[in-house]
Formats: structure tokens, C-alpha cells, sequence
């Protein structure tokens, strides 16, 4: 059976060659380049000379001339290590994390990729590999020989990323990769990468020199003296060199800029404009889908269930966020029009524009999108999937599933059927009937003091029909139409505050500046409140009036009502302070990098304190009955295996980027199991309000 899928016609002779502003902009960084190199070669070569002319001046003649002329000495040397340890590391080989793919193995594939490779005249790729992302690469293992004579460059292809695309989208795919390979300019690539790992050693890495350092600084004033003033002089040089190494990585990233243009040229020369842009559009939402994948399954895997293939959930993960976004078509590309020489614009380019684009490594995709409809190819589509090549999809799926595990063992794996059905009973656990028309939609419950409305006595200003009438009524609509727009309006402007690097954004119907984020969002966190403040009118209502319905039906009824909400308060509780922890742990951490070791310390014992209150109050409450989750278990049985990094580091002071990395990720996991119990419970107090509704 054929699996190559025809090339478009009418290609330009010179639609892949490379143009002024990418030599330009090769050139620049060569420059940078070259400069970096000189000055560190003609700094390290000047420290040797002065080590040599000290042994061959010899000390002075004075009482003290023998300890200045070794502490000159020591200076030096110390200087000269700096200067030249860098060059002895090594950034580890990328192929470690890869699963090699074997010719013998795969044909089809091989085969595929040879005709690629051919099509687009690009040697073929060294080893072969997959991983379990959403992407395809092209890399080379960092070794001095690279720095002097071409080096074959490996492929890897992503599973995530095979799981979305049609034949026609991945031969794109791999054309755009080989097109890099095609590149002069990718040479430039390996003298970064030594570069880079020079640079970052000598501005961020701390080791054994420093300690010699700081421990020189303790020593007595007349020979710590010398020390003190070559840590100033480091400190100086180590915030001009990182100058120097933001401008030549963004130097390389203008450059990585015009590289991708030119491989998307390749890519659009051998499958047309439509199967690249195609492609991108769809490994945007295969992308969302595979991350929200990733957390179900690590949630499942809490609970005791490790799937044995991620990619039928990622599947199902794209099926879930199209039901949430309410459209079907959500990550399927639009069908191309019936006229061969019309182009179809896919991407509308976003509500907001990047900042300085020239700087941006990777162009937006919509500015890549007119860059490959320049010169209009219509592609020959292909809708077969890119598993059609591959001999073996299961065997490769569940062993980059495996690789996801600590033990990268299949044994205790879980058929991803089962698991699938775990986290769907989960998702329906919490969805509640139409009837509420979207009123417990993307919020939680919005009580201040819930406690305090349990304890109270039923407060109604009607028959408890009545008001669940009036409650229900037009305004009900109105709030949550404010409400959803008030929902997207702050997911936009938190989108534009994460992103970063945003320089204008739309915003109501205006354009706005970045400087002006903050006031717009205080403007719509002040509107966030007011609605909040409405949602709890509502919800204190709905308790009311289900506890007036329940307790006029039994009291059996309105003590399985109460003992609902008094669980859910326990979560929110629990909710609560995670997120308390999880501030005070950061903004300890903020503390500890701007030097404020003793309030950082403080802060962070206190943030892990409450985390670890949490837990120990998590054993205490044992919950509800809930899909998945058994009655009268500690809440601590849903939260997954948990362990805290120790606290006694906190007390010695010794914490590093390993510690609070474990400690936030900790959190965050906590956080989202608390959470998904609370939105089941949530959801059976509705499902109870129901039945309570209707039993009248």
C-alpha cells in the first residue's frame, strides 16, 4: 500500500532559498560569536601570562614579600580556573531520554522518511527516535569535534504529537525538520550550545570554586583582602557577562526566527502550504489535549491506577475539551474551499501581538501561516493517520506510556480501557442537569462563611417554593451571562500577564498597551467580586431553601443535606490553606533570592507547617460517599502517596531548587485532588437539591 502522499505542483525553482535578512542575521551572531570567543580566549590567555610572569618575577624583598607574592599567585589561579572549567562540562546527551527506533523495526517508516528526505534533499538522520511529546526535532549530541566538522543529526518524533496528524500533516512535519538539517546556518547551532554552557557556568553555576572563595573571604582581614576584592571583581564581571549572554541568545533567536520561515518553505516545496498550517493547528490542541491528559492520568495514578497507554487518553482528552468548549469542531481544521487557488486563513492571529518579533525565536502561527500561503501550494490531503506507518502503535504507545513512571516498568500497569472509565465516571460525577442552566459552572461554591449559614436557622423571605422559583428565575440568566464573560475576560488577561512577553493585547473591543494590564485587571477582578458576592446570595439561598424542602420531608433527609455541606466545608478548608502554603513557600523563595534569608526562612517554615497540618487534618476527615471514592475512608486515601521534602532543612538552612521544586509540586498536587473532591461533592449537593426538589 502507498503511504506517501503526492507533492504539490508548480514549485517555484527558488522557493526555498534563503533570503537577505536570514544570512543578515547569521552574520550578527557569528559576529557575537566571534567577539565572546576572543574575549574569553584573550582573557584566560592573559591569566596564564600573568601566572607566568609572577613564578618568573619572583616574590619581593620585603618582610611580607613571599605571602603577597602567593596570595598574587593564588589570585590568578583562581581567576584561570574560572576562566577554563567551564570548557570540562558536558551538557548531557538529549538521545538518553529517547527510545531508538530500529529500520528492521519499522520499515514503512524508514521508508517514509527516506523519501523525505529525498524530496527535500536533506541527509538522512543518524539514529531515529520517539518520545512521548507533542513535537518532532532534529539534535546532535554537543562535542568539540561538532565546533570544526559537520556532525549527523538525529530525528526524534514525538507520539503525542503522531496520535494528531494525517499522513499529509506529518510528511510537512518531517519536511520542516529535514529543512533545518538542510541548513548551513545549523552549525551555528553547536557553537551556541558550547557557548551557552561556558556562559551560564561562569554567570549561574556555584561549586566547589565558589566554596574556595567564600572560605578565603572568612580567613584574617590581611589575607582575605585579596579575596574580597576579586568577589567584587566577579560580581561585576558576572552582570556584564550575562548582558553579553542575553544579547547573543537574542541575536540567535532572530536568527532561529528566519530559520523556521526557510523550513517551513522546505516543508510547504514537498506537501503543499495547507498540510503545515493544517498540522500547527492541530499540534496546538493536541497539545492542550496531551497536558490535560498527563494531569488525569497522574491523578488516576493517586489513586492507584497507572495507565498503560496516555495516547487513547489524550484521545479522549480532545472529545472532553471539545464537550467543555461546547464545539465539536474544536482542533479540526477547517475544510479547504472548492476553488485549488484559494488559500484558507486557519489562524486569526490571537487577541494579542508578541513583543519584539525579529527576537522571538519561533513566529506565531499566524505569522507563519502567511508566510507559507506567500507563494499558495494547494497540498493533497491525506486523512489517514500517521500511525500507518508504524508496525507496532500499541507496543510504542505503552512503552512511551511506561517511560512516564518512576520504575519504567509495565507490570502494575492498568489497561488504559479501566482507567479511562475511572476518570469518565469521575468528570459525570460532576455534572449536574441542565435545569440550572449553567449557574455551578466554572466556579466554586461561593459561601464566606459556610460554618456560620449551617449553624443559622433557615432564613427565607417565602415559601420555600417561592423563592427556589424566584432564585430560578430571568435574573439567574443575567448573572451567569455576566458571569462567563467576566470568567473569559480574566482567563485573557492572566493568559496575557503568564505570557510574558505580550507588547498589545485586544480587550473589549480596544487595544490595549501591556503597561496597562494591571489596571485592567483590578477593574475586572472589582466585577469578579461583585458576582461573587451575587453567587453567594444564590447558593446561601439554595441551601436554605433545600434544608427548608429536606426538613419538611424527614430529618433523615436534612441530615444527609447537612452532613453534604459540612464535608464540603472540611475540603474548602483544606482548599484553602494548600494555597496559603503554596503563597507562603513562594513568596518566601521571592525573599530568599533578594537576600532576605531570615524573613524567607520564617516564611517557609510557616508555609510548610500549614502544608503539613493539611495531611495530618486530611487523615482525619473521612469522606462521603462519591463515584470512585468509598465512604468513610480518610481524605487522605484520595490525596495519593504524599511526602513533603524535610522540614528540618528549613531549620538549618539548607534548602536548594531541588527542595522547593519538590515542596510546590507537592502543593500542586494536593491542591488538584482536594479540588476534584470538591467538585464531585459540589455536584451531589446539586444532584441531592434534585431529588429533595422533586420529592416535593
Amino acid at each position: 500500500m502507498e503511504f506517501y502522499p503526492p507533492g504539490p505542483t508548480g514549485v517555484p525553482a527558488n522557493l526555498t532559498a534563503t533570503t537577505l535578512r536570514y544570512r543578515l542575521h547569521a552574520a550578527l551572531v557569528l559576529l557575537g560569536l566571534l567577539t565572546f570567543a576572543g574575549l574569553y580566549l584573550g582573557s584566560g590567555i592573559a591569566a596564564l601570562s600573568l601566572i607566568l610572569w609572577l613564578f618568573i618575577s619572583g616574590p619581593g624583598p620585603s618582610d611580607f614579600g613571599w605571602l603577597v607574592w602567593m596570595l598574587e599567585v593564588l589570585t590568578v589561579c583562581i581567576v584561570t580556573a574560572f576562566f577554563f572549567k567551564a570548557i570540562f562540562r558536558r551538557a548531557p546527551s538529549q538521545a538518553s531520554t529517547y527510545d531508538e527506533l530500529l529500520r528492521e523495526q519499522e520499515p514503512t517508516l524508514f521508508e517514509f522518511i527516506d523519501r523525505v528526505c529525498t524530496d527535500t534533499g536533506a541527509p538522512h538522520p543518524k539514529h531515529v527516535y520517539v518520545s512521548p511529546d507533542v513535537n518532532a526535532a532534529v539534535f546532535w549530541d554537543s562535542s568539540v569535534s561538532s565546533l570544526f566538522w559537520p556532525v549527523q543529526k538525529n530525528l526524534v518524533i514525538g507520539l503525542g504529537l503522531v496520535n494528531a496528524l494525517t499522513l499529509d500533516e506529518f510528511k510537512a512535519v518531517l519536511a520542516h525538520e529535514f529543512g533545518h538539517i538542510t541548513q548551513r546556518s545549523m552549525r551555528v547551532g553547536s557553537y551556541i550550545r558550547v557557548v551557552s554552557v561556558v556562559m551560564e557556568d561562569m554567570i549561574y553555576g556555584r561549586d566547589a570554586w565558589d566554596d574556595l572563595l567564600r572560605a578565603w573571604c572568612r580567613m584574617p582581614i590581611r589575607i582575605a583582602v585579596f579575596a574580597w576584592g576579586l568577589t567584587l571583581a566577579l560580581w561585576i564581571f558576572r552582570r556584564l557577562l550575562a548582558l553579553a549572554y542575553a544579547g547573543i541568545h537574542a541575536l540567535n533567536a532572530a536568527l532561529k526566527r528566519q530559520m523556521e520561515f526557510h523550513a517551513d518553505s522546505v516543508a510547504v516545496s514537498v506537501s503543499g502550504s495547507d498540510s503545515l498550517v493544517r498540522a500547527l493547528h492541530r499540534l496546538v490542541f493536541a497539545d492542550r489535549a496531551l497536558s490535560f491528559a498527563t494531569e488525569q492520568v497522574g491523578h488516576a495514578a493517586d489513586r492507584g491506577l497507572r495507565t498503560d497507554n496516555l495516547f487513547l487518553h489524550q484521545l479522549a482528552a480532545e472529545d472532553r475539551l471539545r464537550e467543555t468548549a461546547r464545539d465539536p469542531s474544536l482542533g479540526v481544521p477547517p475544510d479547504l474551499p472548492a476553488e485549488p487557488t484559494q488559500a484558507l486563513r486557519v489562524f486569526d492571529g490571537g487577541a494579542f501581538d508578541r513583543s519584539p518579533d525579529m527576537w522571538a525565536s519561533h513566529p506565531p502561527n499566524h505569522v507563519r501561516e502567511l508566510s507559507a500561503q506567500r507563494v499558495y501550494l494547494r497540498s493533497v490531503l491525506d486523512t489517514r493517520s500517521a500511525w500507518s506507518l508504524f508496525a507496532s502503535p500499541e507496543t510504542l504507545q505503552r512503552k512511551g506510556t511506561a517511560a512516564l513512571y518512576a520504575t519504567g516498568s509495565s507490570e502494575k500497569l492498568t489497561p488504559a480501557a479501566d482507567v479511562q472509565a475511572f476518570l469518565d465516571r469521575e468528570h459525570a460525577a460532576t455534572q449536574v442537569d441542565p435545569r440550572w442552566r449553567g449557574a455551578y459552572e466554572h466556579r466554586q461554591p461561593a459561601f464566606s462563611d459556610l460554618a456560620s449559614d449551617l449553624a443559622s436557622p433557615i432564613v427565607l423571605d417565602a415559601d420555600p417554593r417561592a423563592a427556589l422559583e424566584h432564585a430560578l428565575g430571568p435574573d439567574l440568566d443575567a448573572l451567569v451571562s455576566a458571569f462567563n464573560t467576566c470568567y473569559g475576560e480574566s482567563s485573557l488577561l492572566q493568559k496575557v500577564k503568564e505570557d510574558g512577553d505580550v507588547r498589545r493585547f485586544s480587550f473589549r473591543g480596544r487595544r490595549y498597551d501591556a503597561r496597562q494590564l494591571g489596571g485592567l485587571l483590578e477593574q475586572v477582578n472589582v466585577e469578579s467580586r461583585r458576582l461573587m458576592a451575587a453567587w453567594e446570595v444564590f447558593d446561601v439561598t439554595m441551601l436554605h431553601v433545600h434544608r427548608a424542602l429536606a426538613h419538611a420531608q424527614s430529618e433523615a433527609a436534612e441530615a444527609a443535606l447537612v452532613a453534604r455541606y459540612l464535608f464540603l466545608h472540611e475540603l474548602l478548608r483544606l482548599s484553602a490553606d494548600v494555597a496559603s502554603a503554596k503563597a507562603q513557600v513562594e513568596s518566601g523563595l521571592s525573599s530568599l533570592l533578594r537576600g532576605g534569608r531570615d524573613h524567607a526562612y520564617a516564611t517557609v517554615g510557616s508555609g510548610w507547617i500549614l502544608l503539613d497540618s493539611v495531611l495530618t487534618r486530611s487523615h482525619e476527615l473521612m469522606t462521603l460517599k462519591l463515584p470512585n471514592v468509598p465512604e468513610g475512608v480518610p481524605v487522605a486515601d484520595c490525596l495519593g502517596p504524599r511526602r513533603l521534602p524535610p522540614g528540618g532543612l528549613i531549620e538549618y538552612r539548607n534548602l536548594d531548587a531541588e527542595w522547593f521544586g519538590a515542596f510546590l509540586s507537592e502543593a500542586d498536587d494536593i491542591a488538584y485532588e482536594l479540588d476534584t473532591l470538591e467538585r464531585m461533592c459540589w455536584a451531589s449537593i446539586v444532584r441531592l437539591h434534585e431529588r429533595i426538589g422533586d420529592a416535593g
